[in-house]
């Protein structure tokens, strides 16, 4: 599968883990209930868009250095901690954090 597009279902409860899906393109899981923390796209080296904002994930944004070819990442949700150094991330075109707890310092966002 390359491209999953399930935004406004009315999904809840836990993510699952998507790292099993390698040729995995495009993500957009924005607008549901999905809740816990965000999944794991360890496996999905080519994937370069994808958007859960709008659910009710928590916790760490995860590192994402792996995924070398990203273009697109939203995490508008309930997040904390600390805003990652995505060193890189050279394809990175637009990173949408809004709307969470994010602490760090901009100045160390190397893009």
């Amino acid at each position: 599968m390359t491209f999953m597009d399930l935004r406004r279902n009315n999904l809840g409860g836990n993510c699952p883990n998507f790292s099993n899906l390698k040729s995995l393109i495009t993500l957009a899981l924005e607008g549901n209930f999905l809740s816990g923390p965000i999944p794991s796209f360890d496996n999905c080296r080519i994937l370069i868009h994808y958007d859960l904002g709008h659910n009710l994930f928590q916790g760490l944004i995860p590192d994402h250095n792996h995924l070398d070819k990203l273009q697109y990442a939203d995490f508008n949700n309930k997040l904390t901690g600390l805003i990652l150094i995505w060193s890189g991330m050279k394809s990175l075109i637009g990173w949408y954090v809004q709307n969470n707890n994010l602490s760090g310092l901009l100045s160390r966002l190397y893009l």
